[in-house]
């Protein structure tokens, strides 16, 4: 199976414990325990999914496009 990885932060306190490299690990260590090969990873830092615009989320648009 070929995924898609997404890892976003939206505040500096969401970053402690849940930074982009901690679940960019998490993420890929799923992925090699489940055999799924990683067809690309989309990182988006400083953005909410809550508050903001789908347009003000870069990263969030390309995934989008892509599928």
């Amino acid at each position: 199976m070929r995924v898609a990885l997404y890892a976003r932060v939206s505040t500096e306190e969401q970053a402690e414990g849940y930074s982009i490299d901690a679940q960019r690990r998490t993420f890929q260590a799923l992925c090699q325990a489940r055999n799924w090969e990683i067809y690309n990873e989309y990182l988006e830092e400083g953005r909410s999914a809550r508050t903001e615009h789908v347009n003000k989320r870069p990263v969030f648009k390309v995934i989008i496009a892509d599928a």
